[in-house]
């Protein structure tokens, strides 16, 4: 099935409350050190090595692998049962139906399923690949529809599922055929799709869904990290450092996240004029958090000037706020750039002390850190850079 060998490195344990199944080796061949490989993912993990004419292994559900001299000899399935295995000098032989039909008709019963909508595929294809069951695209955040029409097959045996790579090609599958491409969608399907893994195999799904969502590219889809991890993680007991660490990112950036009304707070132009957040006018507005001294925020300056002065006529207003609070430093950073500020474009310092700070209120991880608001200050998009402002104020029609 996989002919290329990736990584094999030692398995140091495995799940121990998992189910374990007695596989019987007899080796025909005159080679010696077969050694028996799980396949998590893109690796190869070293469970255990074959000597004797005749060995037995105790291993758990999942997929495997015989290697000898960097070479696969071929895969076999644990699935629910003990099976019995013969290794000749190139080739691996199985004794049980489960492998027969999984490994030697492999791409023959792929073709049938794909062509042929009357063949019934057998369970064990229905565990190993759920996509192809059709799956409704209505009410994709209901628990029961998704586990009927999508998860039944995987659900019979998680085992297996959890601990071979089809879980990563199920996933992502899954989560291109949700409803809608917005994040409250998707932490409802994310969700539901949660509530039918078994509690020992949770918190790991869990991070296949932090990890999706985490870094996303697509505007506003870090609150299904937000959302997954502050409702999942925090109601645990088993935390660790790691889980403690997602949990601090994820209470960071729920500040001023895509879809609420960001924080209000006072800035001063260089004439030391009083400004809120709140009041300024604008249909758009582009909140562009910078750092005088910092290296991408002058390279980013330009573009944030240009952008800002192109769409003078369609009432987008640029907010320039230095988070230093020094106006000596923005009349030295104005200076450097030597760039004409638009009429549209308020160049500020920010209130640094006090209730009416903007520190505390925003999380900025780095500078600059761009937000952009609707008039009435809710959030549509962050941490753009300044190259995605003009792209993304397009498809609002600007």
């Amino acid at each position: 099935m996989y002919k290329k060998i990736t990584v094999l490195l030692l398995l140091s344990n495995l799940y121990c409350s998992a189910q374990e199944y007695l596989v019987e080796f007899n080796i025909n061949s005159e080679r010696k050190n077969f050694i028996v490989g799980n396949r998590q993912r893109e690796k190869i993990y070293a469970v255990d090595t074959l000597e004797y004419i005749t060995q037995e292994v105790a291993l758990e559900a999942g997929l495997y692998c015989i290697v000898n001299d960097g070479k696969i000899l071929g895969d076999f399935v644990v699935y629910d049962a003990n099976i019995r295995l013969i290794i000749g000098d190139s080739v691996l032989t199985y004794s049980d139906s489960k492998n027969r039909e999984f490994i030697e008709n492999f791409n023959l019963n792929m073709k049938r399923i794909a062509e042929d909508s009357s063949f019934v595929p057998a369970e064990i294809f229905y565990t190993a690949f759920p996509q192809m069951t059709r799956f409704d695209p209505e009410l994709t955040y209901s628990s029961s529809l998704i586990a009927r029409m999508y998860w039944s097959g995987p659900a019979r045996n998680w085992d297996f599922h959890m601990k071979s790579p089809f879980m990563d090609d199920a996933f992502d599958y899954f989560v291109e055929r949700l409803q809608y491409g917005m994040a409250d969608s998707v932490i409802k399907s994310m969700s539901a799709f949660l509530e039918l893994v078994p509690e020992k195999y949770q918190k790991a799904t869990l991070y296949r869904i932090l990890a999706k969502y985490e870094n996303s590219k697509v505007v506003g889809m870090e609150n299904v990290f937000i959302d997954m991890a502050l409702r999942n993680l925090e109601r645990r007991n088993d935390l660790d450092t790691t889980d403690y660490k997602v949990l601090g990112k994820a209470r960071s950036l729920n500040v001023n996240k895509v879809g609420d009304i960001a924080a209000d707070f006072v800035m001063y132009d260089g004439l030391k004029n009083k400004y809120r957040l709140s009041n300024l006018d604008g249909i758009i507005k582009v909140l562009f958090f910078f750092d005088p001294d910092c290296h991408h925020c002058k390279e980013s300056w330009p573009g944030f000037i240009r952008v800002c002065d192109s769409l003078v006529d369609a009432g987008i207003k640029g907010i320039a706020v230095s988070v230093t609070g020094d106006f000596d430093e923005i009349q030295e950073f104005q200076n450097e750039m030597n760039l004409t500020i638009p009429n549209n474009v308020l160049l500020t310092v920010g209130e640094v002390g006090g209730n009416e700070a903007f520190r505390g209120r925003y999380y900025l991880p780095s500078t600059p850190s761009i937000f952009i608001l609707t008039s009435t200050n809710k959030v549509i998009a962050r941490y753009l850079s300044v190259n995605d402002i003009a792209p993304f104020l397009s498809k609002y029609g600007f």
